[in-house]
């Protein structure tokens, strides 16, 4: 008996379990999540969370959205303007290697052409002077590349195909149409090269257009066009007669320090080897051509000085002027 008492007396001080009961949250079934506060723990707000992040994924898809119809408008607009357009032609590179090799054929076939035409105009004239054999003229076809590219670089407007250019005509005074100006027999270019006046009889310097510059300083006399103007530094050693075209031709003086002759002086200042038969001899210099024909030098017979005669031009412009320089230069007398 005493032992159930006991056992009374201990089941009356130990305290009843407590049971905290949990409710799940409202409206969990369609994903949206309310939970009431409490005093022991603080105010979270999934809902706005996942609002959030929805209007973040109905964006991208907005963004893709507006990008594919886009596209379809591109591929729409492509295939109104161009009935026969394709994916491929989006997509197909080898297409375009294709046209760009088409497109390179077309140039090979364009410059053999070119070449062709040039051997053409050779052979008419040869046979015009008849002055050439056979084997001249299988050499003027096979013309290399290079040399081909040096005729080119002095194409002129010429009306008279007398190879003086329409401006040097002008100066001259010479007709533009007509290839022996005066009816004396001889060409007007071979005339002025040679420097005889191709509107008349006598020389070049009686022509009414020519006018003769005199170096005092270091004794040369040049001929020059009366219209080009002249400056002049004070030691005489830079003479240049400007040209409309904003081209130049300039003679310069400098001491030939080693006393070499021309063909070693240029060697020396270009690092060019010179042929013997490339430097011109005259009665009082040597001298010889830039290798593209835009520069003289010459030298005097006791190598005191070296002379150099330059025609200067802008560059992508033709030069008008290259017989009237090579007119100078075949005028130039050293007293």
């Amino acid at each position: 008996m005493k032992d159930k008492k006991d056992q009374k007396e201990i089941e009356s001080i130990t305290p009843d379990p407590v049971f905290n009961i949990h409710r799940m949250p409202q409206n969990y079934k369609s994903g949206r999540f309310e939970i009431s506060s409490s005093s022991e723990g603080s105010n979270v707000t999934p809902t706005k969370e996942h609002q959030q992040k929805n209007k973040k994924i109905g964006l991208i898809i907005m963004i893709f959205g507006v990008i594919l119809v886009i596209f379809l408008g591109y591929l729409i607009f492509s295939y109104i303007s161009n009935p026969n357009f394709s994916f491929n032609s989006l997509f197909d590179f080898e297409k375009k290697e294709e046209i760009v090799n088409i497109n390179d054929n077309v140039d090979d076939t364009v410059n053999i052409v070119e070449e062709d035409q040039v051997g053409e105009v050779i052979e008419e004239d040869l046979a015009e002077e008849g002055s050439q054999d056979e084997e001249s003229v299988v050499e003027i076809e096979d013309i290399e590349e290079e040399n081909l590219e040096e005729e080119f670089a002095y194409v002129f407007l010429d009306s008279d195909s007398d190879g003086l250019s329409d401006e040097e005509e002008y100066l001259l005074g010479s007709n533009y149409l007509q290839v022996d100006s005066d009816n004396d027999g001889y060409e007007d270019l071979s005339e002025v090269l040679n420097l005889y006046n191709p509107i008349g009889v006598n020389k070049l310097i009686d022509n009414i257009n020519i006018e003769e510059f005199k170096n005092n300083s270091f004794n040369y006399s040049v001929l020059y066009p009366k219209s080009w103007d002249i400056s002049i530094l004070s030691d005489e050693s830079s003479v240049v007669f400007s040209i409309n075209d904003n081209s130049f031709v300039q003679i310069l003086v400098e001491k030939n320090e080693g006393q070499q002759n021309i063909g070693s002086w240029y060697g020396s200042r270009f690092f060019s080897f010179i042929n013997s038969e490339d430097i011109i001899i005259n009665d009082d210099w040597s001298g010889l051509y830039s290798e593209d024909g835009s520069a003289f030098y010459l030298t005097d017979k006791d190598l005191k000085n070296v002379y150099t005669i330059l025609y200067n031009f802008p560059e992508n412009q033709t030069q008008s002027y290259i017989n009237i320089f090579k007119t100078m230069v075949n005028s130039f007398q050293l007293n």
